[in-house]
């Protein structure tokens, strides 16, 4: 089988939307959470967060306030 440069071309445009695509949704996943954290935030009393999830949701630009817990 031969593959021509136009195969392998159209290959990588749907790879890479593939890839894309993934990358998206991971990122939507993470928004996701800090909001769900944030108003877990709201209805629970002494509710924390741990390093690793305040780092997430800063990135984000979310807000949540909770103590941030940063030893375990």
């Amino acid at each position: 089988m031969i593959t021509t440069l136009k195969e392998v071309s159209i290959f990588l445009v749907i790879s890479s939307l593939f890839a894309i695509g993934g990358v998206q949704a991971w990122n939507k996943q993470e928004q996701i959470e800090c909001i769900k954290w944030q108003k877990q935030a709201q209805e629970f009393e002494n509710y924390y967060l741990l390093g690793w999830q305040k780092e997430q949701c800063d990135h984000w630009g979310i807000e949540i306030d909770a103590q941030v817990k940063t030893r375990y």
